[in-house]
């Protein structure tokens, strides 16, 4: 998975709201992710030549300068999600287009079901947790106090994942390769 990473203020208030929504649903999936915007699932992790994903990363943030803000609980394909607005289209289509052709992609426009190696749908935000009734997990979300952050700094990861038959249930991570975005001046 690539994926956007939060700053540690932004990622901390996540889990803080993670939290509190394992406590009231009992939804243990709440704890299973990191705090991580999928941006791309990459099928397989190994790309042709044997190289990863970080050294295609590199320039994915020219040209972008907007900020990110969280948009609330929101419902997708039967997941719960902590919306996120700001430029992640123009970020996975750098990634896109910078990864060989042959790299096989989850793409934001897909749906997670066309991919079912991908168990979250790219492009929409933190994931929550699962909601078979979406009605009442939006109610329970919105009641719990969801954080609402913006950020500028963060970076593309590429995340190697590791999980049972259940996603949703174990899943061990990696961080493979980082590319930050550089939103003041460099340190010498």
């Amino acid at each position: 998975m690539i994926a956007l990473e939060p700053p540690g203020n932004a990622a901390r208030d996540i889990v803080l709201y993670r939290r509190r929504i394992f406590s009231a649903l009992g939804e243990a999936s709440a704890l299973a992710f990191p705090e991580l915007v999928p941006l791309l699932w990459l099928f397989p992790r190994e790309l042709p030549g044997g190289r990863r994903a970080g050294p295609f990363m590199r320039g994915c943030w020219r040209g972008i300068a907007a900020p990110f803000a969280t948009t609330g609980p929101m419902a997708s394909g039967g997941l719960l999600y902590l919306g996120l607005e700001g430029p992640l289209e123009s970020v996975a289509n750098a990634l896109r287009q910078a990864l060989p052709s042959a790299a096989s992609l989850a793409s934001p426009n897909d749906e997670v079901e066309e991919h079912p190696a991908a168990p979250l749908r790219p492009c929409l935000g933190f994931f929550l947790c699962p909601c078979p009734d979406p009605v009442p997990a939006l109610a329970a979300a919105l009641s719990l106090d969801p954080p609402q952050v913006d950020f500028l700094d963060c970076a593309v990861v590429d995340m190697g994942l590791r999980s049972g038959p259940d996603p949703f249930k174990a899943l061990s991570w990696t961080i493979l390769a980082r590319e930050p975005r550089r939103t003041g001046p460099r340190k010498r």
